[in-house]
């Protein structure tokens, strides 16, 4: 059984601020300031998927490698479950208005990683594969939505090639697979 990397795209809005108060780019951190508390919650939800997903990958590889399928199974019931209620918080969040896009695409990113786990529980590969690989792309354009705001807003450069970093990465991920 082929072991499902499950990736969460970067948070890049901690490094923002501080490039932000490394330049002095007044506008943009008092932008990106007023923004916040939307970001942080954000964080914090990816934050605890980011760690679920780690949980995950390590207990299903030590069921995998004393082929233990109950455990196996439970380590994979127990995550949808979780990743459930993340995707729960993260739509019941009401973002500005600027971030609606952006976090239209971070909800469907989620939604499809889920997806994915439900379908790890299924054994459906052809599924597996299609919703991660629609994950991704919904990661993508969420990273690419938040780099279009962030250029609005004058965001110092070094935020920007943050972002085009990891958009490029999770593409060539892409072409890998």
């Amino acid at each position: 059984m082929k072991k499902i990397i499950f990736l969460i795209f970067p948070v890049l809005f901690a490094s923002a601020v501080l490039c932000a108060a490394q330049d002095d780019v007044s506008k943009w951190r008092e932008w990106i300031t007023a923004q916040q508390a939307y970001l942080d919650k954000v964080e914090s939800l990816m934050d605890m998927s980011r760690k679920l997903a780690l949980r995950q990958n390590s207990e299903l590889g030590a069921a995998i490698k004393n082929k233990d399928t109950v455990t196996g199974e439970k380590v994979l019931a127990d995550t949808t479950k979780k990743l459930s209620a993340i995707v729960d918080l993260l739509k019941a969040l009401e973002p500005p208005a600027e971030f609606k896009e952006y976090h239209e695409k971070v909800v469907e990113a989620y939604t499809y990683r889920l997806k994915a786990n439900e379908a790890t529980i299924q054994k459906d590969i052809i599924n597996i594969r299609n919703f991660t690989h629609t994950a991704m792309m919904s990661e993508i354009a969420a990273m690419e939505s938040i780099r279009k705001l962030y250029i609005s807003h004058d965001a110092p450069l070094q935020v920007i090639e943050s972002i085009d970093k990891n958009v490029e990465m999770y593409k060539k991920l892409l072409a890998s697979n």
